[in-house]
């Protein structure tokens, strides 16, 4: 039952990789909050990034956009860590808060964003942050929410190599052509 719940959230036809559904009925069962909340995911596979992001569309609604490469890719683990790091984008309304910050740059936010994700989930659920995952730097001290991390991160970008990883990940990538189609 869960399985067809969350197919027929894509409307337009599309499936949805097997693994997702996979993790997302695992996830279901171990973590239900979790669960309950991908079941209002509208995933959908995508070119235009390269791992896995979530945006609210027009519509107001969860649109997962998710590249089959990277998807395939993942251990039952990292899939599992990778799907409960895209609901607490949407918990913590991550996209509305990094709008109200004036010029904000949307690379650094989002590492900003993961890094406090990561931190909730490993300190929360006990997971293993993914070696590709963002950490918060050893030298932060400050609140684990997103605006202090950001914060920390413009102040120290220059002298930190805390942030050299490629985190196009998620919705940095321009990908507002893919995003505003409401299908």
């Amino acid at each position: 039952m869960y399985e067809d719940i969350l197919k027929s959230n894509n409307k337009d036809g599309t499936s949805v990789h097997p693994k997702i559904v996979d993790a997302s009925s695992r996830i279901y069962i171990s973590h239900p909050f979790y669960g309950l909340a991908l079941l209002d995911f509208r995933f959908r596979e995508s070119k235009s990034i390269p791992t896995i992001g979530v945006h609210i569309d027009s519509r107001l609604r969860v649109e997962c956009l998710y590249n089959r490469d990277f998807i395939d890719s993942c251990s039952r683990e990292k899939l599992d860590f990778v799907l409960i790091h895209e609901v607490l984008h949407i918990v913590l309304r991550h996209q509305s808060r990094a709008e109200r910050i004036a010029n904000c740059d949307p690379s650094i936010a989002n590492i900003a964003m993961d890094m406090v994700i990561n931190n909730m989930i490993k300190t929360s659920m006990g997971k293993k942050i993914p070696s590709d995952g963002q950490k918060l730097p050893p030298s932060y001290e400050g609140e684990k929410i997103f605006e202090a991390v950001y914060q920390y991160l413009l102040e120290n970008k220059n002298t930190s190599n805390d942030m050299n990883k490629d985190t196009s990940n998620d919705m940095n990538k321009d990908t507002s052509n893919d995003m505003n189609k409401d299908t």
